[in-house]
């Protein structure tokens, strides 16, 4: 045997398969590098057509806003319509004169449907449909238009609503005023095809599409390429979130797969997706991916027959006569022992295979007696095994696999299967065992069944002894949702800790009993998401479900993990949204303090100027500074009015009006309420 050793140490071959091996390395790192370029090609020629797109894209929605923006101002102070949304007392011939005026307009448009009119003085809509007649709100035709003109604050500046009337989508554009006490709102129904056809420039078969936030559709003329969309839906979330305003979403390069770019339309907040084929980007660039995947498959399909070859001629003969001439050659003394332990270690490897071909093909082992009960147990020596398991079966077939041992036990019935599990326990083996089986097609289920009972052993961590008949009480059908883990990691995110943990809870109730394929399928799920949610947070992603599921032992223990990672998530969340309210409130006393001495400067204004929702910005400003944005304006206005009480002798009527009151009675009772005293007292007060 060790003649026959050097001989095949000294073969030509051996350094044959060095050199293959050095050839294949050599061709991978090629292709990796023309990959490289490749890539960098494409990523170059796709910027080139995404600034394209985004220019395309600003121009046809800033001529749309324009456009309907002039419309908007044009009607809104046109002296009749000012009459109609404005005066108190409202003639018959001021109302007649507006309503023409009104239907004026929308004749002579090629795009508007109708135009309503709000006046807060007398609280009615009026309309230009010939159709309805004008009305209070709660008995307008339209509840929809009603809702929008009379809380035109509640609502987007100038910013289309898409909305059905009649049958026919349409989209609206609110334009309002508050002076004083009287409130008042225009509002454009703006005919929905026209809308889409030409202010957007939608035509079918250029592959646009515009979706709102969610990914509902606004705007689509092909519905396969909507399709396609809601496909890539899940990897545009995430492109959506690292780059909001605009980019693209390249596909693997080597896949026929389409390519998305994507602009947020202002102020709807809606996007603006272009499909583009790969061939369309560059079909020079195309053409060289196809011959890279040509010549990448060809040379896969060349390196696997060598490596195969090298591994069945050259690699398992040299290893295996290398392991016996190591162990013959420890000591002369106990060669016998060494020859039986190697006829025993080929054995085993026979039982291997023969056990394997049971798993992979069904196929019985030969002079298997039926009925046999399979054992997958994580004692680690097979000798053990052996001796413990042969007054059960007389020649049971014992193999290693990746947890410890795997048997088979022909001949053993009920009766021979409740002593050996009367054996493993009495022993303390781990083992999971299957049923008697009849028949191959059962072994070979039963084989598949006890290796997921293994993987699912932390449900079950003070029972050594698992029995298939345990698999019955799982769930056939997994209870968990992806809005359960939506709902978590939004509690996250706002800081609620407690939300988070008993939405925690409920997955762990749904999926305590679920295969172990759903229950790590949740988990790594699960995981995914937190470690988005910390990487969205500005921090490092710690969460790996891998990390805890390879040495999971019980669910306390994943539960305390989870536990930690979900305390250090929303303790960062509450930092994070700290920061950014302090930061909103140090940009709003900002703009106060620079416009308060303008009379009709108000929360909508610097919501506008932040493009945000008026109502959404007083939320977040008085959870930041604990007052609204209408009391800091006063607060700030009487604190400037005070200072020019005490250093200046100017009259109060006049120091109103420099700090932005056009109602004097209205500033001595501001002044008051903050201050307790009148203006006067307060400068006698100061100069006493």
């Amino acid at each position: 045997m060790e003649r026959a050793f050097k001989k095949f140490t000294g073969d030509r071959r051996v350094q044959q398969g060095a050199t293959i091996l050095l050839l294949i390395l050599v061709f991978l790192c090629f292709f990796l590098f023309l990959y490289a370029q490749f890539r960098l090609a494409t990523i170059q020629a796709l910027s080139e057509v995404s600034r394209d797109f985004v220019e395309w894209v600003n121009t046809v929605s800033d001529a749309a806003g324009e456009n309907i923006r002039t419309s908007a101002m044009q009607m809104f102070y046109t002296s009749s319509v000012r009459t109609l949304r404005t005066d108190r007392d409202l003639s018959v011939s001021g109302r007649t004169v507006g309503l023409r005026d009104l239907g004026t307009f929308v004749s002579s448009s090629d795009f508007l449907d109708s135009v309503m009119v709000y006046n807060g003085a007398v609280d009615i809509i009026f309309t230009s449909e010939g159709n309805f007649p004008s009305a209070p709100p709660e008995q307008f035709h339209d509840s929809d238009a009603a809702q929008l003109l009379t809380h035109p604050e509640q609502y987007p500046y100038l910013s289309p609503i898409q909305r059905t009337v009649g049958g026919r989508r349409c989209y609206s554009f609110l334009f309002f005023e508050v002076s004083g006490d009287t409130p008042s709102a225009l509002l454009l129904n703006v005919n929905g095809n026209w809308y889409e056809t030409h202010l957007l420039g939608i035509s079918a078969g250029q592959g646009h599409i515009i979706v709102d936030t969610d990914g509902n559709p606004i705007v689509s003329a092909d519905e396969a390429l909507w399709e396609q969309l809601q496909t890539s839906w899940p990897a545009l979330q995430e492109q959506l979130t690292a780059q909001p305003d605009s980019g693209q979403l390249l596909p693997p390069l080597l896949s026929s797969q389409p390519c998305w770019m994507y602009y947020r339309l202002e102020p709807s907040g809606w996007y603006y997706f272009k499909c583009l084929d790969f061939n369309d980007i560059s079909p020079a660039l195309a053409r060289v991916r196809d011959v890279l995947l040509l010549s990448f498959g060809l040379a896969g399909s060349l390196i696997v027959g060598v490596l195969i070859y090298l591994a069945v001629r050259v690699y398992l003969p040299f290893l295996h006569i290398r392991r016996a001439l190591r162990q013959a050659g420890e000591s002369a003394e106990d060669l016998p022992g060494q020859v039986s332990e190697l006829m025993a270690s080929q054995r085993r490897q026979e039982d291997a295979r023969v056990l394997q071909r049971l798993r992979d093909e069904g196929e019985l082992p030969q002079g298997t007696v039926l009925p046999a009960v399979l054992l997958l147990c994580e004692e680690r020596d097979p000798a053990r095994m052996q001796t413990l398991l042969e007054p059960v079966c007389s020649e049971p077939r014992i193999a290693s696999d990746e947890g410890g041992t795997i048997c088979l036990l022909s001949g053993c019935g009920e009766e021979a299967r409740s002593r050996l599990l009367a054996l493993l326990r009495r022993e303390h083996i781990p083992a999971c065992a299957g049923l008697s089986c009849p028949t191959a097609d059962e072994l070979c289920r039963s084989q598949a069944e006890l290796e997921e009972l293994r993987r699912m052993r932390f449900l079950y961590p003070d029972q050594p002894v698992l029995e298939q008949e345990q698999l019955a009480a799982c769930n056939p059908v997994s209870g968990f949702q992806a809005k359960m883990a939506a709902s978590l990691v939004g509690a996250l995110r706002s800081a609620q800790l407690e939300t988070a943990r008993n939405e925690w809870k409920s997955i762990l109730n749904a999926i305590r009993k679920d295969r172990y394929t759903d229950f790590c399928f949740a988990i790594r799920y699960l995981c995914r998401q937190l470690a988005g949610l910390q990487k969205e947070l500005g921090a490092a992603p710690t969460v790996s479900a891998d990390g805890i599921l390879d040495g999971l032992r019980s669910l306390e223990t994943l539960d305390t993990y989870i536990e930690e990672q979900l305390c250090a998530i929303a303790q960062l969340a509450a930092i994070r949204q700290k920061e950014r309210l302090d930061r909103l409130s140090d940009r709003v006393w900002e703009q106060i303090r620079a416009h308060y001495t303008d009379e009709a400067f108000s929360a909508q204004q610097i919501a506008a100027a932040f493009d945000v929702n008026a109502a959404y910005l007083n939320r977040q400003f008085r959870q930041a500074a604990g007052i609204s944005i209408s009391d800091a304006l006063h607060q700030v206005r009487v604190e400037q009015a005070c200072r020019l009480l005490r250093q200046t002798g100017e009259p109060a009527e006049l120091i109103a009006q420099k700090v932005g009151y056009g109602n004097i009675k209205y500033f001595f009772v501001i002044f008051k309420k903050l201050t307790g005293s009148t203006p006067r007292q307060y400068r006698e007060a100061a100069q006493s």
